[in-house]
């Protein structure tokens, strides 16, 4: 069966909701859910607004949230300007709404951008066993700075990263691949990492290269723990085909959901491993 994710709506107003709690009270008949919790990252510039893009929960409950920044934000008593174009925050809600931390992304304008365009783009976050938050994203700006860690772009048009945040909000560590676009990560029980998303050149994750048949092809990876690549599969045809998100049923299979465009036969083929089993 092929599980749909819904993503994350867009809210309107400056307020951006993270509730929780409403699960077990889904479970009771006749019983209506109620809202146990709500935070804000409030913008303060004029004329824009929250931009959430993804949400994480650890198993305290603490919930993580990653987002554009526009102009200028409000995080608790922390407020942060953006200093580029469309750069990133993560920030930590504790399970009664403190604001608990909050970092930026950090990039350096170019000329490929011609500062109007975003440096980074959709965010996707996962939390191990041990409270520490995965982050995947592509940056096409010069560098990327997360914390004392410095990223370089080596692929023309921008390179995926995926790095890991402490429960405290301090980078642990980071790290490029090629120019491929992350739409999404989970995680297994063993702390394996499976990310998704689409590139259009051939790309190395470790020692395997994907091959390139399209204008689009999806990739499906595995991330150790320690930060070695597994293994990496991809899948597509002559045109776009699309990974749009990813998870893992209790036995470990991965089910991908996504598109492809019409007319490409072997992107119809790839897209019958929806659902099936991946390595592991």
């Amino acid at each position: 069966m092929l599980q749909l994710l819904l993503p994350l709506p867009r809210l309107i107003g400056l307020f951006l909701f993270v509730c929780a709690g409403l699960l077990p009270r889904l479970l009771q008949a006749q019983i209506p859910p109620t809202f146990d919790m709500a935070a804000r990252v409030m913008h303060l510039t004029e004329g824009t607004l929250p931009r959430p893009q993804a949400v994480a929960v650890d198993a305290a409950g603490n919930s993580y949230v990653a987002g554009f920044i526009h102009g200028t934000i409000q995080f608790g008593d922390t407020i942060i300007g953006a200093v580029s174009s469309g750069q990133v925050y993560i920030a930590r809600i504790g399970v009664r709404g403190s604001h608990d931390w909050i970092v930026v992304l950090n990039t350096v304008n170019d000329n490929y951008n011609n500062n109007n365009s975003r440096e980074l783009h959709q965010t996707s976050l996962a939390v191990d066993a041990n409270g520490n938050i995965l982050v995947v994203n592509h940056f096409t700006s010069p560098t990327l700075t997360l914390g004392s860690i410095k990223l370089t772009k080596t692929e023309v048009f921008g390179n995926m990263f995926v790095a890991r945040l402490s429960p405290n909000g301090k980078w642990l560590s980071a790290f490029t691949v090629g120019d491929a676009a992350p739409s999404s990560i989970t995680l297994d029980a063993g702390g394996n990492a499976y990310i998704t998303g689409q590139y259009s050149l051939p790309i190395t994750f470790g020692t395997t290269t994907l091959p390139f048949s399209g204008r689009s092809d999806f990739f499906v990876a595995c991330l150790a723990a320690n930060n070695t690549w597994r293994w990496a599969v991809s899948g597509g045809g002559t045109s776009d085909d699309v990974a749009n998100n990813i998870s893992l049923d209790a036995q470990g299979h991965a089910y991908l959901v996504g598109y492809m465009v019409e007319g490409a036969s072997s992107a119809r083929s790839a897209c019958q491993l929806l659902g099936h089993s991946l390595p592991n």
